[in-house]
């Protein structure tokens, strides 16, 4: 993503429990996708890795490793008979293998598949410490999701002034309005992946393009160049494919950079 920043606010002189938390979780699910990206991308980019793992992958789609394991248990002389071994077995990767034949490698499959699973831990980490916020502020962490934001909002009335002062001099969301939008953005999308697996209908697919266009209109607004390229790529709807959601890093990042934002300006504004 244009502009992507993954470093986030230390931990200064005054303590903060939640804040501190928050770093130490939020890096290390930073790191986890940055390796995982880093790693891809040298696949993706050279055409022998990309060949490697489509031999690799189309192995795996013919082989019963059953066969295999109980070849090694009668070599331990082991008395266990696998009825799977005399089965036809394997992975079913037709339609994976067709989309990298046709376009869609693989690599970048496995990116997108990535993607969505960091997107489902990263969401829960920063529900769960927005919970801790709400509770520690003394709302009930147990609001329904839907309710997160307002719960939060009720909470730092008092210091809503200055939460949002230090929240629009690092990003560029100044109100509770657009946070809710993205938090019901993000909710959504957690939701499908959960779940249905990524697997949508026409129905889920209409509200989400509604909610994507509200979020795309809002972030355009904005008089800042990342958000600009942001909206353009985030408009394109290339992470709706065949059915099935497959988030790139924007979306990662995108949702990385808001809880980020979020919860600095929290500390910076002394409500934890």
């Amino acid at each position: 993503m244009i502009f992507y920043a993954p470093s986030i606010l230390s931990v200064g002189e005054r303590a903060s429990t939640l804040y501190e938390t928050f770093v130490k979780r939020y890096s290390m699910a930073v790191i986890s996708n940055a390796v995982f990206g880093d790693i891809m991308s040298g696949i993706t980019d050279d055409a022998d890795e990309r060949a490697g793992l489509n031999r690799y992958a189309s192995r795996l789609s013919r082989e019963n490793s059953y066969v295999e394991l109980q070849a090694r248990y009668t070599g331990m002389m082991l008395s266990v008979s696998f009825p799977q071994a005399r089965e036809k077995q394997g992975l079913f990767l037709d339609e994976v293998m067709a989309r990298a034949e046709h376009g869609s490698g693989l690599a970048e499959q496995l990116v997108h598949i990535g993607n969505a699973r960091e997107i489902v831990s990263y969401f829960v980490l920063f529900e769960d410490i927005l919970k801790s916020v709400i509770e520690q502020l003394g709302g009930n962490r147990n609001a329904r999701n839907s309710e997160l934001i307002d719960e939060l909002r009720k909470l730092v009335r008092g210091k809503e002034p200055a939460f949002l002062e230090a929240l629009s001099s690092r990003s560029q969301i100044d109100d509770f309005s657009t946070i809710y939008l993205l938090w019901r953005y993000f909710s959504r999308v957690r939701n499908l992946l959960v779940h249905d697996g990524g697997y949508y209908g026409p129905e889920w697919r209409e509200d989400y393009l509604k909610l994507k266009r509200s979020l795309s209109n809002r972030l355009l607004k904005a008089d800042y160049i990342q958000f600009h390229s942001l909206a353009d790529e985030f408009g394109a709807d290339a992470e709706l494919q065949n059915g099935f959601y497959s988030p790139s890093n924007l979306v990662v990042n995108l949702l990385h950079n808001f809880s980020k934002v979020v919860m600095e300006s929290l500390y910076l504004s002394e409500i934890i």
